[in-house]
């Protein structure tokens, strides 16, 4: 027994639903691809690049909680002393009380959020704030704005294909566009940190969002259920829930990983966050700036512009079709039988059964950076895998396990091609003439290779219709040459050592009677 092990799995058991809740989808990481494509093809602005440098102006983090009504008059009377960062939802409400926000932050990849921009855009100018967004936000929310930067996730497939650089991203910017808006102002060098209307929950679950969000207003469904308890952050009992929790872990982190350089004021009136202090929005006081637009001009100014060169070498250099298909090949060399040494138990283990579940894990999981194919098949491998062992382990019948174990095998090769064609279709869909090309090439050089990998890999067929175990090439250790079989040398007497007389090795003579 080991309590390190026990008091790990402890936690992974507390925290399962976000370690699914994070996995990722097939069709996820397509909608994210997609977006980025039509982003940047014609691209003319910048993109985020991480270079810290001390602002000297704090940072005004707004977000859409109930308890943001309660700060929008000191927020007005304050916002021309400090950058103001809007976040989602709450650019509405602070548009409709006469506060332009310096910065907007979106991440959501739903065409919801570009019909609240139009619906927007027709009451409001946009053209004095500046957005910053992931590359996966729909492409109808970029034209609202005059000046945009696009930042990368990281840990989506649309990261490794399109992002230029490796500081492109935003860190700790999940889950919610909350956490975006906090790390943003850690980036830009603000030292002091306030925080408005992030309450990640509400003291009376019915009041979920601030008056003037779209939430209210039935333009946006809110169908999260806010029932769990936790500490507020002016004291007493507030509601949260699984995402908001998540956000408030996520946020705890980035400050504490920052270190004790930089002061956090916590002006909601939600959930607690620890590395923050409780303030009253009345009690902060910041000096007057001679020039703030010059303060938020040098931010800019940090970013570099988005070649076309960059969406080029991203896209049109590259043989995306060659790499689906060779990532396939490599899962499926991963299911080929391993031949072992000695014989196994007619009895076998779910760990036999699916061992080679195994190799195709360290597969998706490589040590170093990870490609836009991993992304792509890894959620929904993962989640194949999980329901397969969950129902392999409950087949105690040996001859039944087997069968079962088999029909695994064949389906979980199914799912990977049909992963591996869904992708090169909606490639397919995004520039077909490309893909074309690309697919002709691939045929020449992995076509021959890949056909028989699959032959090898097909069930085959008995008379009465069910499949067999198909005879497959087999990944086969190094062979030990084979021992001679010679007779063993006759046993030789000593040298120096005198021969026994004929006497002495008969023994003494019998007595005549």
């Amino acid at each position: 027994r080991n309590s390190i092990l026990e008091a790990a799995a402890r936690e992974m058991a507390a925290d399962a639903n976000l370690f699914m809740t994070g996995l990722g989808f097939l069709e996820d990481e397509i909608d994210m691809v997609r977006n980025t494509y039509r982003n940047l093809k014609d691209y003319a602005g910048r993109y985020f690049q991480r270079r810290k440098r001390p602002s000297p102006l704090p940072a005004f983090v707004v977000a859409s909680g109930p308890s943001i009504d309660n700060d929008l008059e000191f927020l007005r009377a304050n916002a021309d002393r400090a950058i103001v960062i809007s976040c989602g939802t709450s650019l509405r409400i602070l548009l409709r009380n006469g506060i332009v926000p310096d910065f907007h932050m979106e991440m959501e990849n739903v065409p919801a959020v570009a019909d609240l921009m139009n619906r927007l855009s027709a009451s409001f100018s946009l053209k004095d704030v500046n957005l910053i967004a992931s590359s996966t936000v729909d492409p109808g929310v970029k034209p609202h704005f005059d000046r945009v930067i696009f930042y990368f996730r990281a840990g989506l497939a649309s990261f490794p294909m399109f992002s230029p650089a490796a500081a492109t991203n935003i860190p700790q910017g999940l889950p919610t566009v909350s956490n975006l808006g906090l790390s943003f102002a850690q980036q830009i060098g603000c030292r002091t940190i306030c925080l408005f209307g992030v309450d990640l929950g509400a003291r009376d679950p019915k009041k979920h969002h601030a008056k003037d969000a779209p939430y209210n207003a039935g333009e946006l469904e809110f169908n999260t259920v806010i029932d769990e308890p936790v500490p507020g952050n002016l004291g007493g009992t507030v509601y949260s829930e699984m995402i908001y929790l998540w956000s408030r872990d996520t946020m705890q982190d980035v400050i504490q990983q920052e270190g004790p350089n930089l002061t956090y004021y916590n002006c909601s009136d939600g959930v607690r966050i620890l590395g923050t202090t409780p303030k009253l929005s009345r009690t902060i006081s910041s000096p007057p700036v001679s020039d703030k637009k010059k303060i938020v001009a040098e931010v800019l100014a940090r970013f570099d512009d988005y070649t076309p060169d960059m969406f080029a070498k991203s896209w049109v250099d590259r043989n995306v079709v060659l790499d689906v298909r060779a990532f396939q090949k490599k899962l499926l060399e991963c299911c080929l039988p391993l031949r072992r040494a000695g014989a196994i138990k007619r009895r076998q283990s779910p760990r036999i059964e699916l061992d080679y579940m195994h190799r195709v894990v360290r597969a998706l999981v490589p040590p170093k950076d990870t490609t836009p194919e991993v992304h792509y098949f890894r959620g929904t491998m993962f989640m194949s895998m999980i329901g397969a062992h969950f129902y392999l382990t409950r087949v105690h019948d040996p001859k039944k396990h087997r069968a079962v174990g088999r029909i695994i095998k064949e389906e979980f090769i199914k799912v990977i091609g049909v992963i591996a064609d869904r992708v090169i279709e909606f490639y397919r869909e995004l520039d077909p003439e490309k893909i074309a090309a690309d697919e002709a090439k691939v045929n020449k050089i992995l076509g021959k290779s890949l056909r028989r990998l699959k032959t090898a890999l097909a069930p085959r067929r008995s008379k009465g219709g069910q499949s067999t175990r198909a005879r497959t090439p087999t990944r086969r250790p190094a062979r030990q040459a084979p021992r001679s079989k010679k007779a063993p040398p006759r046993r030789q007497p000593p040298k120096n050592k005198k021969r026994p007389s004929p006497k002495a090795v008969r023994g003494p003579a019998r007595r005549r009677r």
